[in-house]
């Protein structure tokens, strides 16, 4: 599968999976959190400190995780209804289909990759071991682009509405952002980590939610981040994909 077929894709699991996360809860679940942590330090461990702590790893695992079911399911179906909008040759010249079919082997795209794979040689795993950016540029980008769109989503769906109330003294925006992290809620074996990094497309969990939330204006805003704090990129350094 190439670069671009991989983001279509996997933006398409983001978007489903934080609609899926945030429309389910009636409220969510602080005990999961880590409040003795900064959200713009770092928002994985904000958001997951205590569910980390409360779901050890079961012995016959390496790594033990908040929705992976759900993501394969979405992705089965996403590749099904992408790569047959693709091959249609006889679709309506115009229509969503097929600006979906085009867009999905898009090559053009790729040149907006170079800015991902650097941010993501930038984490660092453990000493001297870092995540590889060229491995995991096609999840990582279809992260950052689906949690946009999906934002924008979800800011489209309040329009001529009530402004929801805050629950759990979290403000929408912020429950938006705390649902998808915990979706990645995620404890690994240090052996387990070190071999994913090798092999593995998708980024390991903390950087997946820390990645793509660190290029968004929008996540700083809802939890008040400051320049220089690292859940803040200066613009220069941001990767936009949409």
């Amino acid at each position: 599968m190439n670069l671009i077929k991989a983001f279509v894709a996997s933006t398409m699991v983001v978007i489903f999976g934080v609609a899926a996360t945030f429309g389910q809860l009636a409220h969510f679940d602080v005990a999961g959190m880590d409040p003795k942590t900064s959200a713009c330090a770092d928002f994985y461990q904000y958001a997951n400190g205590g569910w980390l702590t409360a779901n050890p790893i079961p012995a016959a695992y390496s790594a033990w995780g908040v929705g992976n079911v759900l993501d394969e399911k979405n992705r089965e179906m996403l590749h099904q209804i992408l790569e047959a909008a693709a091959r249609n040759t006889a679709v309506k010249k115009g229509s969503n289909e097929q600006k979906v079919g085009d867009y999905y082997d898009l090559k053009a795209f790729k040149e907006r990759a170079q800015c991902v794979i650097d941010q993501f040689n930038g984490f660092e795993v453990e000493k001297g071991l870092n995540q590889n950016g060229k491995l995991v540029v096609g999840e990582s980008i279809a992260d950052l682009g689906g949690l946009v769109l999906a934002y924008a989503a979800f800011q489209k769906s309040m329009d001529g509405k009530p402004r929801p109330a805050n629950m759990d003294g979290f403000t929408p925006e912020q429950r938006f952002f705390l649902g998808y992290a915990r979706g990645r809620a995620n404890n690994i074996r240090p052996e387990f980590a070190r071999l994913l990094v090798n092999v593995d497309p998708h980024p390991l969990a903390k950087f997946r939610v820390n990645g793509p939330l660190s290029n968004m204006p929008q996540f700083a805003a809802a939890f008040q981040c400051k320049d220089g704090d690292p859940m803040l990129r200066a613009e220069k350094n941001r990767c936009v994909i949409w």
